[in-house]
């Protein structure tokens, strides 16, 4: 498979419709009572079955998860479809994250999480890796006997899982649901899905929350490094003008690039330390770490700015010969990422339809750029070479532009998707209200009192309060830590 858990910390994720078949599976959605994990209180839980091909509808069907958290007014309006990111995260896997920041809208609206195909429990595309060792979770490559040995053990055909067909889907269930109009709120990956769907069934959206902006225009990993590195930039900007932390860790963005260099393979050998498992506490020798693992990790941290605030000390170290904080807690967080992940569902998707979109002048800007360079995509190249999977029409590339009220979400901290791709989303969409959180990095809506916003937007969609939160000047970025135990020295 892909191995490395950083990627995970890496992935996530128009206008005219995707050419789909019309002819949706018919049936209802018969909910009963149920428990998911991490959740309090009860929610109705249901299932609906769609064909895998939609042209062999008696062939192989695909029986998609659905979890409603229902209203707390039993009068609740118009619901709210969350539409989880990746491409490949578990939208049901997510409800403990999810339900927190949309807290405050599930007063008046069911909250409806469905997996979408090859994602959590419908039909999974996932690879579990077998070699569980520290070495072969920081290995920074595509496994192909790994790739094909998963692709034998799948009950499915990796053709048919991409956008698409997650469009058709998604609309299939809203029908089967008996919801006329529907509220989206989708984050990285779903704000792409969110935008697909709008294009496709206009008429069907009330509203639509966008946090952490992936329209197609945006080709997947081609512009990760680019972007990370600004984020990276400003991060070390802050901590210089910090008294703690540019005291402590001076010049770090001087120190960076050229101890991240000196990381190279040297003739096709990565260096090699002793690191310590922190799932077991165990000391591991003759680990092999390379730069493309190490930039991987720094990345993922800035994923969180509560991360984030661990970096400049945690780079500081792996400076001096210490990788135990960098490593570690990228280990920890990309696991956690990944237990929520479908990486084939993440390879159908890309390999059909950002791989293919990829010129030589998106080859030269990643060769050129300094931080990540193309070891992702290269990756991903490497994996999708074995990986099945379909083709999609040309329109969903284009720009979306729908009249619907849209609130576009940014972090000004983002890695991945900074404001930049909400503002390029915004150009063709009339009735959007961009809001970016300051000291805030990937998704937006766990940042400050984002879930005001949110509540707000959903009550009034038409409205323009929602753009005026005092609020939004009271985000701050967390403190350095300055050592192991914290901000304090």
């Amino acid at each position: 498979m892909i191995r490395s858990s950083l990627l995970f910390t890496a992935a996530v994720l128009i206008g005219c419709a995707p050419t789909v078949r019309t002819d949706a599976p018919t049936g209802t959605v018969e909910l009963v009572e149920c428990r998911e994990p991490g959740v309090s209180g009860p929610l109705r839980c249901g299932t609906f079955e769609v064909p895998e091909n939609p042209d062999a509808p008696d062939g192989r069907r695909i029986s998609l998860k659905i979890v409603v958290a229902p209203a707390n007014d039993r009068a609740g309006a118009d619901p709210v479809f969350f539409l989880a990111g990746g491409p490949g995260q578990s939208a049901t896997a997510t409800m403990p994250i999810a339900l927190g920041f949309l807290d405050e809208a599930r007063d008046q609206h069911d909250l409806v999480f469905m997996d979408i195909r090859g994602t959590g429990d419908s039909n999974p595309l996932a690879c579990p890796d077998e070699n569980d060792d520290l070495a072969a979770r920081l290995e920074f490559t595509s496994d192909r006997e790994v790739l094909t040995k998963c692709l034998a053990g799948l009950d499915a055909d990796t053709r048919f899982y991409n956008t698409p067909r997650f469009v058709a889907d998604l609309d299939a269930v809203r029908t089967a649901m008996g919801f006329e109009q529907i509220n989206l709120y989708g984050g990285s990956y779903g704000t792409r899905l969110g935008l697909a769907y709008m294009a496709a069934h206009p008429d069907r959206v009330r509203s639509a929350v966008l946090d952490g902006l992936a329209p197609f225009e945006m080709k997947l990993f081609t512009t990760f490094g680019a972007d990370g590195k600004e984020t990276l930039d400003r991060l070390f900007a802050d901590c210089d003008a910090d008294p703690g932390c540019g005291e402590t860790f001076p010049d770090l963005a001087g120190r960076f690039l050229p101890w991240l260099d000196s990381l190279a393979p040297m003739e096709g050998e990565p260096r090699r330390i002793t690191l310590t498992d922190p799932r077991t506490g165990e000391q591991v020798p003759d680990v092999p770490l390379d730069r493309p693992a190490v930039a991987s990790a720094v990345r993922g941290l800035l994923y969180s700015t509560e991360y984030a605030a661990l970096l400049p000390y945690a780079i500081d170290a792996a400076i001096r010969g210490d990788y135990r904080p960098l490593v570690g807690q990228s280990l920890i967080l990309g696991e956690g990422v990944g237990e929520t992940m479908a990486v084939g569902l993440l390879l159908s998707t890309v390999c059909a339809e950002d791989l293919p979109r990829m010129n030589d002048a998106d080859r030269a800007a990643m060769a050129s750029e300094p931080f990540l360079g193309s070891s992702m995509v290269d990756m991903i190249a490497e994996a999708c070479s074995v990986w099945p999977h379909g083709e999609v029409p040309a329109s969903l590339f284009e720009p979306v532009t729908v009249d619907i009220p849209v609130l576009l979400l940014s972090g000004a901290e983002d890695p991945v998707t900074p404001e930049r791709w909400a503002t390029l989303a915004a150009a063709s969409l009339p009735r959007a209200t961009s809001v970016t959180l300051p000291a805030t990095a990937h998704i937006a809506a766990t940042g400050g009192c984002a879930d005001r916003l949110i509540d707000d937007f959903y009550g009034d969609p038409e409205g323009e309060h929602h753009t005026n939160r005092k609020c939004l000047t009271k985000i701050e970025r967390p403190p350095f830590f300055l050592s192991a135990t914290g901000p304090t020295p």
